[in-house]
């Protein structure tokens, strides 16, 4: 292919010695600089052979004019520019493809500053390191100068260290980890040098520095052998790595250590020595001795518990079968010590309970007999109650009934007395009339002599008061009988005055019948005269004996009806309450039958009582089952069995005396 040469414009400062551009191959068999873009050269004329050159550097190199543009990348720059890509446009947003032509102050924080560097000629060369993404390169940068020493540009020469500076952090960080690890370490090579110890190896062996065979400056560097009575046996060990890893005891005077020996390879898989760690155990063995002690005091602890366990559990156990005769002979002050002792009072107290429960059974079934028989004379008695208040309410009532008719008929002897008063007063005043007719019949049968003209008169006079004496006398009979037993002796005197009536009817027919010798008889009428003013006064003396008796009568009918009607309002009463009397001595009865009911059950459950507290042996007693559960279970029937304060109040003794202790 022929060549070209340069134009006269372009300036060869390498000389006339390199090929035209377009005859460079590049040697990475990629596209040439040229055809990567078309920077301006302006000051390179003739530089051609000198980038031909450039290209088969294996260094990544770029070149860039004075204003800072870059103008030339070789392959391998390129090349690595491609690789790098990806970062290259998270981090400055610039293809590969624009980097040549473009100012490299796009890869720049600070442009000014770089330009001022860059122009400094005492400040080139200059390298430096920057990072992007995952990406870190190490750049040198320098003046390309003219035969005048002129400035024509610059090169720089970079190079990815990304892989060595990511191996030089994990190499940083595993001889960090060394340096800092708490563990003691040690290297030494294959010769067994010691080569390296870490700070905590050198504080552990300021720990035993009476016992080294050398003073600790001195370790490394050291052989290995130092520290053993056989190196020969070590070192066979440590010649092959197949022996390793290796663990082994060491003793340093008192001091007690566990050796761990482990192989050292490089990257290359090849064995380059051995790493020595190791850990005193000296505490550690003592902590194990001082636990092993306290594992055998702890298992001995165990057989004396376990013993005094077994013995509680076969006191425990014979209790569940019913046996409460064993003692529980485990005592101290620890915690099985003392609950040996409770359980030892609690047996003791639970033995004289149920003694007690036994006797109190018994007393409770004698109660309870007791109870049932006074229950049924209670029934009995207010059965015969209940009868006998049926009988006195039915009577009662009767009476009430009499009472009131008994009212009424007083009622009406109250009216019949009145009407007897005033017959009374009226025959009063009548007597009093009779009185005066007798004067006056005296002074007729005085003047009888003088004028018998008027006999006649008389007569019929004497024949009208005779009728109504008569007629008095009848209506005395009536209202004296109406009186009854009060009014007896009144019946009499009115009998008398009906007969004086009579006899002076008889008198006053004789009278007229013997007008002719009333001359002679004028004494004899006289005397009768006188005789009819003697019963006259003493039938006015009866009527006023009469009408004080009727009003002392009326008086006590009106007592005694208002006692009478006091009497019936209390017979009324009287029948109400038999009733409630009647009522309640049925209550009674059927109270007195559910007492029964309830004291035939208080005696069945002090019989069971009475067999759940024979299962249990105490002393000389035999017995079975589970003390507590049939404790409780006797508690729950005292309870569910107790119809009064003293059933519930043993109850809760029961109760109280087996949760005691």
């Amino acid at each position: 292919m022929a060549k070209s040469r340069p134009s006269e414009e372009q300036f060869d400062p390498f000389g006339d010695l390199v090929a035209a551009p377009e005859d460079r191959t590049p040697a990475s068999g990629t596209e040439s600089a040229a055809a990567v873009a078309a920077p301006s050269l302006d000051g390179f004329a003739g530089v051609e052979q000198a980038f031909a050159v450039l290209d088969h550097i294996r260094t990544p190199i770029m070149v860039a004019n004075t204003d800072f543009h870059l103008v030339y990348a070789n392959p391998m720059a390129r090349d690595t520019l491609r690789r790098l890509e990806p970062d290259i446009q998270s981090a400055f947003g610039v293809g590969v493809d624009e980097i040549i032509g473009g100012s490299i102050h796009r890869f720049h924080r600070d442009p000014a500053r770089i330009e001022a560097i860059l122009r400094n000629p005492a400040a080139l060369p200059r390298d430096a390191t920057f990072s992007f993404g995952t990406t870190m390169l190490e750049t040198s940068i320098n003046r390309i100068t003219g035969p005048q020493s002129e400035l024509l540009g610059y090169i720089v020469s970079w190079a990815d260290v990304s892989e060595r500076a990511r191996v030089q952090t994990e190499m940083s960080k595993a001889q960090s980890i060394v340096e800092n690890a708490p563990s003691n370490i040690m290297m030494a090579d294959l010769d067994l040098n010691i080569v390296y110890i870490n700070p905590a190896m050198e504080r552990s062996l300021e720990l035993i520095t009476d016992h080294l065979p050398v003073p600790i400056a001195d370790v490394v560097g050291s052989n290995l052998d130092i520290f053993h009575t056989n190196p020969s046996h070590q070192r066979r060990i440590l010649a092959d790595d197949a022996n390793l890893p290796h663990t082994a005891r060491i003793s340093f005077g008192e001091e007690m250590a566990v050796l761990s020996i482990t192989a050292i390879y490089d990257t290359e898989g090849a064995y380059i020595g051995p790493m020595a760690t190791w850990e005193f155990i000296t505490e550690r063995l003592a902590l194990e001795r001082e636990r092993e002690e306290a594992a055998e005091r702890e298992r001995e602890d165990a057989r004396n518990l376990q013993e005094k366990v077994d013995s509680i559990l076969h006191v425990v156990q014979a209790s569940q079968e019913g046996d409460l005769t064993q003692e529980v002979v485990v005592s101290g002050a620890d915690a099985i010590g003392q609950m040996g002792e409770g359980l030892q009072s609690f047996f003791h107290d639970l033995r004289g309970n149920l003694r007690v429960i036994r006797d109190n059974g018994s007393a409770m079934n004698g109660a309870s007999t007791t109870l049932m028989q006074v229950s049924e004379q209670m029934g009995a008695n207010a059965e015969e109650t209940s009868t006998q208040a049926n009988l006195v309410a039915s009577s009662a009532r009767t009476v009430s009934e009499s009472l009131q008719t008994i009212a009424v008929a007083v009622e009406e002897m109250t009216a019949s007395i009145g009407e007897i008063s005033a017959n009374a007063s009226k025959a009063s005043r009548l007597a009093g009339d009779a009185v005066d007719m007798t004067e006056l019949a005296n002074q007729t049968i005085a003047k009888l002599g003088e004028s018998t003209a008027e006999i006649g008169d008389v007569v019929k006079l004497i024949t009208s008061i005779a009728e109504q004496t008569n007629l008095l006398a009848l209506n005395a009979t009536i209202e004296a009988a109406r009186a009854g037993e009060v009014g007896r002796g009144f019946a009499v005197v009115a009998n008398e005055v009906k007969d004086l009536a009579k006899e002076t009817a008889r008198s006053t027919e004789e009278i007229s019948a013997k007008i002719e010798s009333i001359q002679s008889d004028t004494a004899g009428a006289t005397e009768v005269t006188s005789r009819v003013n003697s019963l006259i006064e003493e039938i006015n003396d009866l009527q006023a004996v009469i009408a004080t008796a009727v009003e002392e009568q009326t008086a006590t009918t009106s007592e005694m009806s208002r006692s009478i009607t006091l009497a019936a309002d209390g017979s009324v009463e009287i029948s109400d309450n038999i009733d409630g009397v009647a009522q309640a001595a049925q209550d009674t009865a059927v109270g007195a039958s559910g007492a029964q009911a309830e004291a035939t059950q208080l005696a069945a459950m002090a019989e069971e009582f009475a067999q759940l507290v024979s299962r249990f042996k105490v002393e000389d007693e035999t017995a079975s089952g589970d003390v507590a559960q049939t404790a409780e279970r006797l508690a729950q029937l005292l309870e569910r069995g107790a119809s009064g304060a003293g059933a519930g109040d043993l109850a809760a003794e029961l109760v109280r005396l087996l949760r005691r202790g």
